[in-house]
């Protein structure tokens, strides 16, 4: 999730964040302390707040509010951090904006409660929303050590995965998050598949997202293993962490080496657009995957052996910048 600003402004009073996922969710986050004596009224103000989203905006007042919002704090467009958030070309982020869009219209949000401790009866509060409603209610209750100079902080999250009335009819932007659970549940047998030739993915965390970075040992440069356009394989060398200038200069000297990379890579996809401040290299699998048993193993070889690949002509390039 990437959370896009703080004490958003409503009229119901400001929201303490907001954020989105890659499937243009949108989720209102809350946040109050267990000695807070309108802790009980938590969840309500959560939703008031939904409800004042819902009513007074639609797509184009939401990002233009937002970017106002946006701009006390950060230069970035709001385009461009999600872009480098998510790893996503225009196509796909004007389908991020779909998305929210039809979420704001439909009321349709994602509430989440962060507390240093949950009370059972927000707890209970939480299992009823979320079983009986088209609402999805999350809290996560936050407990903080401090060790000497380390500080530790261990989120727990509670709400996740209640199982809806079948009476309650949901709409298909968020029946969509099923996706996000097939690319948690593929990433979880990958990790596994490449951690018989690479230690690093020891007890990983597989993500509900279509994306996997992964750090080359070289600052901001990371290859990542992705699924463009939501199902097709690939993987990408992302340019992005730099200014417009230098990500352009890198893309450039990358370039000059076109002949040689797609003699490798025949398909080799590069993809800059001259407004955005990232620049994306990759090569996509030309089939599409429906995230079938019967394919997963062909899919994970594929992206393990194409990575090497990438990794082999890429990373002495990315050496000699």
């Amino acid at each position: 999730m990437l959370v896009l600003t703080r004490e958003f402004p409503t009229s119901s009073g400001p929201i303490d964040a907001i954020g989105i996922d890659q499937l243009g969710q949108v989720y209102i986050i809350e946040t109050k302390l267990y000695k807070n004596p309108d802790k009980r009224r938590v969840v309500a103000q959560a939703l008031d707040y939904g409800a004042s989203l819902w009513k007074n905006y639609d797509l184009e007042k939401f990002q233009i509010d937002l970017t106002n919002q946006i701009s006390k704090h950060s230069n970035e467009p709001l385009t461009e951090m999600i872009q480098k958030f998510f790893h996503t070309d225009d196509e796909e982020t004007s389908v991020i904006f779909d998305s929210m869009s039809k979420n704001i219209e439909n009321g349709i949000f994602r509430f989440v409660v962060l507390m240093d401790k949950l009370h059972e009866q927000l707890k209970n509060l939480i299992l009823f929303i979320n079983e009986n409603s088209n609402f999805d209610i999350y809290a996560v209750e936050i407990e903080y050590y401090k060790i000497e100079e380390n500080e530790i902080i261990i989120p727990k999250l509670f709400g996740e995965g209640v199982r809806k009335s079948s009476s309650i009819k949901r709409d298909n932007t968020i029946t969509r998050s099923e996706k996000a659970i097939k690319y948690n549940q593929f990433w979880q047998h990958f990790f596994i598949f490449l951690d018989n030739e690479n230690n690093d993915f020891k007890n990983k965390v597989a993500p509900f997202s279509n994306y996997v970075d992964i750090p080359m040992g070289i600052p901001k440069f990371n290859f990542t293993y992705c699924f463009r356009k939501g199902n097709r394989p690939t993987i990408l060398l992302w340019l992005g962490h730099f200014t417009k200038e230098k990500n352009e200069e890198i893309y450039k000297k990358l370039k000059s080496h076109q002949t040689e990379l797609e003699s490798i890579f025949p398909d080799l996809e590069w993809y800059d657009n001259p407004e955005n401040k990232s620049k994306q290299i990759m090569v996509v699998r030309k089939k599409e995957y429906n995230f079938s048993v019967e394919e997963e193993g062909e899919v994970m070889e594929w992206l393990s052996k194409t990575m090497q690949k990438f990794e082999k002509a890429f990373y002495p390039l990315i050496q000699n910048l």
